[in-house]
């Protein structure tokens, strides 16, 4: 299998194309010159300008994102936040309405404790009362 090897002028192609964000036009056009010697002090000034431009743009960008960024960062921990102050009062709320249904359970069951106590009591009295008839 032979490679193909790619000439001096795709390779320029590609560079500013590809690296420096000129477009396709742009690029056939400076390589050209440039391969047939007809760079002019004017198009070298050119093309320094559009590479400034486009670093200030990306720059400009860089700076947006990264203010975006920032944004959604502090929006999210609110979120979190605002979630978590949720699920703790959820949690306080349902800890309050444990303890509450326990204090009535253990009110029920002093109340049943109470209820056996005497029907036991009042069950000894008619028994004993029973023996007593009986063995009178």
């Amino acid at each position: 299998m032979q490679e193909q090897v790619a000439s001096k002028e795709d390779i320029l192609l590609n560079e500013f194309t590809s690296n420096e964000g000129f477009n396709k036009a742009f690029a056939s056009k400076i390589v050209n010159k440039y391969i047939s010697e007809e760079i002019t002090k004017k198009d070298v000034e050119h093309i320094e300008l559009k590479i400034e431009n486009t670093k200030l743009e990306l720059e400009r960008k860089i700076d947006n994102v990264s203010a975006e960024v920032k944004i959604v960062k502090t929006e999210l921990e609110r979120k979190i936040d605002n979630g978590l102050s949720e699920l703790n009062s959820k949690i306080d709320n349902g800890l309050s309405e444990i303890k509450a249904i326990k204090i009535e359970i253990d009110g029920k069951l002093s109340k049943i404790n109470w209820m056996i106590t005497t029907l036991i009591t009042i069950n000894v009295a008619i028994l004993a009362t029973l023996i007593a008839v009986l063995f009178k």
